[in-house]
């Protein structure tokens, strides 16, 4: 049982580490009813750092000509990372981001991109820096096509590994994912050969019995 146990979760592992960046982002509460549908992205390869970029248009819908009172959006941040974690919290409307969770510590630095004044709450101020970067995107096209994406590529010198945007939403959760190192995984690799060698001992001692 012991063996059998280790060997399933050693697999799992693997199958991990050999996947694309594990960090999972779901909007929670995304404004469909007009026609907004939530766009997703998702980068195959495994990045030092992750970028994570949240786009929205707005979180109320109260907003008109000269009216454009804050909104609310929660991130919940769950989980534990082995690289540093980027967020990139983008909006057209002005947004009070509330970041909660565990996984609050593993985030190394915020992004407030938007047009109207945006702030951030319950993460270290000394972490956050507020740009206008010009555009706001709260729908995926592609990296070549958007500047705004281009523009944190730039920034934070690697390709992003998610972006998640919708029209409006105000609830956001985000369960980061630790990856083992290659030499952790090269180790878990020998212990696998050697519960092998293990395995066809015990094996043969019970054919001879």
């Amino acid at each position: 049982m012991f063996i059998r146990d280790l060997l399933a979760k050693s697999f799992f592992v693997l199958a991990t580490a050999g996947s694309a960046n594990a960090s999972l982002i779901t909007i929670n509460d995304p404004a469909v009813s007009s026609g907004y549908i939530p766009s997703y992205y998702i980068n195959k390869a495994r990045i030092s750092p992750e970028t994570h970029i949240i786009g929205v248009h707005e979180a109320r819908r109260d907003h008109s000509s000269g009216s454009h009172p804050v909104g609310t959006a929660r991130i919940h941040i769950t989980g534990a990372a082995s690289v540093p974690v980027n967020l990139v919290l983008s909006s057209y409307e002005p947004i009070q981001w509330i970041v909660d969770g565990s996984g609050v510590s593993f985030v190394q630095s915020v992004l407030i991109n938007s047009y109207h004044l945006s702030t951030v709450v319950g993460i270290d101020s000394s972490i956050v820096q507020s740009m206008d970067l010009g555009t706001y995107d709260c729908g995926w096209f592609s990296a070549s096509r958007s500047s705004m994406v281009r523009d944190v590529e730039a920034m934070y010198g690697a390709p992003i590994s998610t972006f998640s945007g919708v029209y409006r939403a105000t609830d956001f959760s985000i369960i980061l994912t630790s990856v083992p190192e290659p030499s952790s995984i090269t180790l878990l690799l020998g212990g696998l050969g050697c519960v092998g060698v293990a395995l066809r001992k015990s094996k043969k001692r019970s054919c001879n019995v």
